[in-house]
């Protein structure tokens, strides 16, 4: 059993011994973590006082798991939607897996202070747990759908109306613009929640460039790839598509070779090597799967034929 005790200039931190167990046979017991038996009232006195610094740590992310414990909590969702928020979050680019942990982007940020500052009511926890349990009653007939939905309504509009006279979410770097140096960097989104730097004096000044979080991915990636010739014509191209980086052509559009690094160091390493189709001894192509890359036939559909990458 631990205890702290503590006055207003010391705190002492260790145990009461009220089983010894196994550590009766122990001779290495630590005595210095043993506290004494102490009652109400009892005064101690200080053989040995360390100076120790704590430092406060920040909350650790949500994982997947993590994250519908949290929902479940707060009364927020059912099981049957959990999977599709999780997705949700993820597919808008909201947030990305960062070794497992659900890392938020900077369009999470912008998203997070817009809906605060316009919407605070709809981003309380209590304002989910209790719109399901309305619903429950409307779908159990106990509360009308429409004196619901009016009471909604009316605070709703008067929030849409303040928040159409917002200015859009614009997030800054605090960077001049390195081409025409009068604009600033700010953060743009492309399709498929693509992130990118661009100049605030856009279309007068087009230069754009990767985020830093995007930079210290492609950077290193370059330096292995980009400008080697491309087997489809052109040179490689080192290029971001949301969240993980991929292999293309030069000569885009006109070549649309694309391949992740992962399979392009394969088809380097194996060379004229590639493995033809155990099914119908066509070219073999390298694709890839959840679990991982493995060569497929050319001709599928038609055929089905596949070689496991050792």
């Amino acid at each position: 059993m631990s205890k702290v005790l503590k006055d207003q200039t010391r705190i002492a931190a260790g145990k009461i011994m009220e089983f010894d167990g196994f550590l009766k046979l122990r001779e290495d017991t630590d005595e210095d973590v043993i506290l004494p038996s102490l009652k109400k009232g009892s005064k101690g006195s200080s053989k040995q006082i360390q100076a120790k610094q704590n430092a406060t740590k920040p909350t650790a992310r949500y994982t997947e798991a993590t994250l519908v414990k949290m929902l479940e909590n707060k009364g927020i969702g059912r099981p049957s939607t959990y999977v599709s928020t999780i997705s949700t979050i993820q597919d808008r680019g909201y947030v990305m897996k960062d070794e497992g942990k659900l890392k938020p982007t900077e369009i999470a940020f912008g998203v997070n202070d817009f809906l605060e500052e316009h919407f605070d009511k709809l981003m309380d926890y209590e304002f989910t747990a209790l719109m399901e349990d309305q619903l429950d009653n409307i779908a159990a007939g106990e509360l009308n759908r429409k004196t619901m939905l009016s009471d909604f309504y009316l605070d709703f509009e008067k929030q849409i109306i303040k928040a159409e006279a917002w200015e859009k979410i614009v997030l800054t770097t605090g960077k001049k613009c390195p081409k025409c140096a009068e604009g600033e960097l700010v953060v743009k989104f492309g399709k498929n929640n693509s992130r990118f730097l661009g100049c605030t004096n856009y279309p007068e000044c087009d230069f754009i460039s990767e985020t830093e979080d995007v930079a210290n991915k492609l950077d290193p990636i370059k330096a292995q790839f980009e400008g080697q010739p491309c087997p489809a014509g052109g040179t490689i191209v080192v290029r971001m598509w949301r969240f993980w980086p991929f292999l293309s052509s030069s000569d885009y559009p006109e070549v649309k070779r694309i391949k992740s690094p992962a399979a392009y160091k394969i088809e380097l390493e194996v060379g004229d090597d590639k493995p033809v189709c155990p099914e119908c001894a066509s070219e073999m192509v390298l694709r890839r799967s959840r679990r991982g890359s493995f060569w497929g036939c050319s001709k599928y559909p038609d055929c089905k034929g596949i070689v496991n990458i050792k």
